[in-house]
């Protein structure tokens, strides 16, 4: 028996996710610590610090969040941490 396209034979790939918006970096809000505001920053903390994460709103009133570690790995495509929307992350990388 010919087996077709659509048959129960054909492996799936796996499904990527859709993404519906793209957000420049600059559009979302840097975080530079668990006890800091948004854009708050401790008189100890040095004017170079890096921000260790930042956030964007969803539509779902949750948000999007990608890490500093994230950009260094190259991650452009994130999740909402409320629903199932995703956006990816433009951003250019500057090698030091």
């Amino acid at each position: 028996m010919s087996r077709g396209p659509g048959a129960a034979g054909r492996h799936a790939l796996p499904r990527q996710p859709h993404v519906t918006l793209e957000v420049s970096l600059e559009a979302f809000t840097p975080h530079y610590g668990p006890t800091t505001g948004q854009h708050e920053r401790n008189e100890e903390e040095d004017i170079d610090t890096a921000p260790l994460y930042y956030t964007f709103p969803c539509r779902c009133s949750s948000e999007f969040v990608i890490t500093t570690k994230n950009l260094e790995d190259a991650v452009e495509v994130v999740g909402c941490t409320g629903c199932g929307e995703w956006v990816r992350v433009l951003y250019e990388v500057v090698e030091d």
